[in-house]
Formats: C-alpha cells, structure tokens, sequence
C-alpha cells in the first residue's frame, strides 16, 4: 500500500489553496497549524496580508481546513459552522476510519447478543448478520462514537477493543 508523504500533501495542499484564491488575495497555509492523523493532515490557512498585519479586514471568511488522505491524497472540507474538533468527528464517521471489534465471540449468549442488539440499535437482521459471518468487527465510524459504544458495551461485560481501519 503506497502512501503519500507529508511533502506530497503540503503541495496537494498549497495547489488546492492557489486555485481558491483571487484577484490580489494570497492564501497561505498556517505552519503552526497543520494538523497530523494517523490516517492524514489538517491544513488550515488565511490571506498573508492578514498574516502579515493582523489586520481582520484581510482575514478570510469560509476558509474550512483541507483534510488531506495519507492513503490517496484526497481532500476532503467540511462546513466552516463546524469546530475543527466537529470536522474530525465528521471526517472519521464519513470514512470510517476506526473499528469496533468484539474482544471475543460472544454469539453463542443469547443474553450478550441481546445486549449487544440494544446497545448498539441493532435490528435483529443485523444480529443475524453478525452471527452468520462471526464477525467481530460490529461497527465502525469517529474515534469517540466508538469509545461511547465501547464504554456503554462494557457495562453489559461486553468487552470490545477500537482499531484502525487501516495499517498505514
């Protein structure tokens, strides 16, 4: 599996950043600011005149960060009314970049597979699904969705661990 470099995204980045900017308004990334996933970078940028006097008349308005993917690099921007921490939220449900396994198969305790089908909203063809496959992998998604399922599954002594989607 090939993945881009940190250098290969930054130019994925600044080209992304040229093409929004026009007439005499330069846009530039914000070093400081850069964000780095297991599964990519976070951009994020402004005009330099507003770098360069502070100046909100030159601040730049609907700037959302560019989510880039260390896989493909593909980007991916979200709504500017979202917080960065929400646009990470979003990005890792939209791509599922983590797992929820169960920590052992628990498909032969009626009383488990009844919780695990209430925890987690399941309907009884998703039970039936997971069951037939064996599949340990019940859900996936955002990183704190699934620590929220992981914590209200251990309170039925469902123990279940959260992975990477991918080995990067």
């Amino acid at each position: 599996m090939t993945k881009i470099t940190f250098e290969q995204a930054r130019i994925i980045a600044e080209q992304q950043i040229k093409a929004l900017s026009h007439g005499d308004i330069e846009l530039v990334i914000l070093e400081s600011e850069t964000v780095e996933k297991w599964y990519g970078w976070i951009f994020c940028y402004t005009s330099k005149k507003f770098i360069e006097t502070g100046d909100m008349k030159y601040a730049v308005a609907g700037n959302c960060p560019l989510f880039i993917s260390k896989l493909s690099g593909e980007i991916a921007t979200y709504f500017t009314s979202y917080s960065l921490e929400s646009m990470t939220e979003i990005h890792e449900e939209e791509f599922k970049l983590w797992q929820l396994h169960l920590d052992h198969d628990i498909y032969d305790n009626t009383q488990l597979l009844a919780s695990l089908k209430k925890c987690m909203n399941l309907t009884m063809a998703d039970v039936v699904k997971l069951k037939s496959n064996y599949s340990l992998l019940i859900d996936a998604g955002s990183y704190n969705r699934l620590l929220t399922a992981q914590e209200k599954l251990a309170e039925f002594n469902i123990k279940c661990s959260i992975r990477k989607a991918l080995d990067l």
